[in-house]
């Protein structure tokens, strides 16, 4: 770019020498040069504003760092210093644009692919003058990262398909551009109109370039993909809101490269499958990532907490590829990281009351209420410590959960029901082992085991009345309810009262152990089929299968089977989350151990009986 004045408003030169210009350099404080960073350094070196001894094929700091090397695809060139120009003027008009740091400013230094510029020109004749000499240089090219539009092409993407190229005019300046909290996205100046669109409302954005220097092209492309698809598959946040799934967890990823490899996993199961190469490399890789970054190291909170991350990623991406193993073993170690902190109330303290921290409890919440240890062992924090972060009702900096939804007070009752059956399944067994050995052992007093069954009754009838009692005053909460569209809440007011029948089931089946065939079970079942035929319609359908597993519970007539069948396949069409294959067939073999109804199965025990331990999300 450059500068054109006119001849007779310059009033004189001065040109600066060497020594002048090298007199400036020199900090008044130090009274040493001034330090600039290297133009010509590796980018991750640029990026961590560090000096590079540029070193190829890998630097000293990245070949310790244990991280690839980048150099930019242009040859690195060193311009002569020019000469500092200094132009002292009177007040005049002045036609300015870009400063191209050009030491002699002249008409006859201008060349431009269009008409010439003469003395006497005008800000407005020079407008097409600059117009022209943006459109003459060449496009940048772009590869397309795949939008909502291109779907089902993004989804069989194969490395070696040639992809098109989007031509896009070449700008002359850069803004930065600020996102949300967590990332942010470089864009060229452009239009007012252009200006309008970009102001449009975009939560979840493309990430940039600093995660380049960590992944592949291909894993790039993955950790779009989950930004700009799984995120929205396996939430029930509206879109218009901000996601605290994506950004707690992409904010993590910047500066642990563990938990984005996690992210480029989450896009491979999608994209490529569960059984894919492709997922089991990614994983490998984040595990590797994480061994190097931790192993010998004295853990700070942030570490820990990058470690809690790390582990609620790869809980959830081996429930949703169908694993009924190795992802309850990530699950406890979250739970064992945030005991480490005392309490709850403690954790949020050390992460400063961050809405990153609340989702991070949120979350465990979610997985453990759905997992089938939890039946037997109750769950891994109490409904106390679940419920802390959100105490306030008045609260509204959070937002709506992506996995929750407003339906809180509902899973802090489901985290009670689960930690009351615990104990009361077990005194129930303890009690059954005693009959069966009563006439073989005399010193079992039937006396003593009958007052032990009247207690149980009597403690089972309380819980079950104060259970209920909770769930009868469950409410959505208002101050996430709020963030819903008016369209949609419907919506979320059906799954709410379906999670409100989920644990009404749970109260009669396990609490009270009455069997599927009562009214009180029928009754409930029948609802909830009501409501599941809406969600599975509906984009809330992500958070049916717990809803679901507990009806294949109630069902013993044969059509109820059925219906419930059809309903599994409606939502599988839908959903493509694996885990609900495995709820499915746990169903199954239910209905084989219960044919007639007249039993109330454990399904933690079905799936323990299976060698499985299984989250019904």
């Amino acid at each position: 770019m450059y500068t054109t004045l006119q001849a007779d408003s310059l009033k004189q030169i001065v040109v600066q020498t060497a020594d002048e210009i090298n007199s400036e350099n020199i900090s008044t404080v130090t009274g040493k040069p001034k330090r600039t960073r290297s133009k010509t350094g590796c980018l991750c070196c640029r990026m961590r504003k560090k000096k590079c001894d540029e070193q190829r094929p890998s630097c000293g700091l990245c070949t310790s760092r244990g991280i690839q090397c980048v150099y930019s695809s242009s040859p690195p060139t060193r311009s002569k210093t020019p000469k500092k120009t200094t132009i002292k003027e009177e007040p005049s008009e002045l036609v300015c644009g870009s400063s191209s740091g050009s030491a002699e400013i002249s008409p006859e230094s201008v060349s431009l692919s269009g008409p010439p510029i003469s003395s006497t020109t005008t800000a407005g004749q020079l407008e097409p003058v600059v117009s022209a000499f943006a459109e003459s240089k060449g496009p940048v090219r772009l590869d397309p990262m795949g939008t909502s539009e291109s779907f089902d092409e993004f989804l069989f993407l194969s490395s070696g398909k040639e992809q098109p190229v989007i031509d896009v005019p070449a700008s002359n300046e850069f803004n930065l551009i600020p996102m949300d909290e967590s990332k942010a996205a470089i864009v060229p100046t452009c239009s007012k109109d252009m200006e309008d669109k970009l102001a449009q409302p975009n939560i979840l954005v493309e990430p940039v370039d600093p995660f380049r220097l960590v992944l592949d092209e291909r894993g790039y492309q993955l950790v779009y993909y989950f930004h700009n698809e799984i995120i929205h598959k396996i939430c029930i946040a509206p879109r218009s809101v901000q996601n605290h799934f994506a950004s707690t967890f992409t904010g993590v990823s910047y500066r642990d490269e563990s938990v984005l490899r996690l992210l480029a996993a989450w896009g491979a199961l999608f994209v490529d499958g569960p059984n894919s190469a492709s997922l089991k490399s990614r994983m490998q890789e984040a595990d590797f990532s994480l061994r190097r970054l931790y192993s010998n190291k004295v853990l700070d909170d942030q570490d820990k907490f990058n470690l809690i991350c790390f582990h609620l990623n790869a809980a959830g991406i081996g429930v949703c590829s169908g694993d009924t193993k190795e992802w309850v073993h990530h699950h406890r170690k979250c739970g064992e990281l945030i005991r480490g902190f005392g309490s709850v109330k403690n954790f949020l303290a050390k992460m400063n009351y961050s809405n990153g921290a609340k989702w991070v409890i949120s979350n465990l919440h979610y997985n453990d209420v759905m997992s089938s240890e939890s039946i037997k062992n109750g769950t891994l924090l109490s409904s106390e410590e679940y419920g802390s972060p959100f105490k306030d009702e008045e609260d509204y900096s959070y937002g709506i959960d992506p996995l929750q939804g407003c339906m809180h007070s509902v899973f802090l009752v489901l985290c009670d029901i689960l930690h009351a059956y615990s104990i009361l399944s077990a005194a129930r067994r303890s009690i059954d082992a005693d009959f069966k050995k009563a006439p073989h052992d005399p010193s079992i007093s039937m006396e003593n085991l009958n007052s032990r069954r009247i207690q149980h009754f009597v403690e089972t009838e309380k819980q079950a009345k104060r259970l209920m009692n909770k769930i009868q005053a469950c409410k959505p909460r208002k101050n996430q309810e709020c963030f819903i569209d008016p369209s949609e809440l419907h919506h979320h007011h059906t799954l709410f009262e379906a999670f409100r029948n989920t644990c009404k089931l749970y109260v009669l089946m396990y609490i009270r152990d009455l069997p599927p065939r009562t009214p009180e079970v029928q009754m409930v079942l029948l609802d909830t089929f009501k409501l599941l035929d809406v969600l599975i319609e509906c984009d809330l359908r992500a958070a049916v299968t717990k809803v679901m597993l507990l009806c294949g519970i109630a069902c013993y007539k044969e059509v109820d089977r059925m219906e419930l069948r059809h309903k599994f396949i409606r939502l599988q069409t839908y959903y493509k989350v694996f885990n609900v294959h495995n709820v499915r067939h746990i169903v199954e073999q239910i209905w084989l151990s219960n044919p007639d109804g007249l039993l109330t199965i454990d399904w933690g025990e079905t799936c323990e009986k299976m060698g499985w331990t299984v989250a019904a999300l």
